[in-house]
């Protein structure tokens, strides 16, 4: 299971992390590890790509658009720097268009206009 999706999902963190970046099911991120042998993609849809070079961007992890087509260099870094892979604990993401600070295990901390 050694693929472009599955290194990225594994750089980022988890595939459930990556279906909250994206606010999609879990198990269709799930599927792209697979490969099309196997009955899914082994690829990252192009529609979520800049999403998550967005999103990696914005947290300064060092993800390129030649990583979805050419793994190899993320694969090096994960390999000389276990620590590179993004911690899954804390996810920043939205819930209901209030922005959610970030996720620990099972609860959420959020932060609402009015302050709450």
């Amino acid at each position: 299971m050694n693929n472009v999706a599955n290194t990225i999902l594994n750089y980022l963190g988890s595939a459930p992390k990556v279906a909250r970046i994206l606010r999609l099911n879990t198990s269709y991120v799930y599927r792209w590890r697979k490969s099309p042998d196997e009955g899914g993609r082994g690829t990252i849809p192009d529609r979520y790509q800049r999403t998550l070079l967005d999103y990696a961007k914005d947290h300064r992890i060092d993800l390129r658009p030649d990583d979805f087509f050419y793994p190899d260099r993320l694969q090096k870094i994960m390999a000389e720097n276990p620590e590179k892979i993004h911690d899954q604990t804390r996810t920043p993401y939205a819930i209901s268009g209030r922005e959610c600070v970030f996720e620990v295990r099972f609860g959420c901390v959020c932060i609402f206009g009015d302050g709450r």
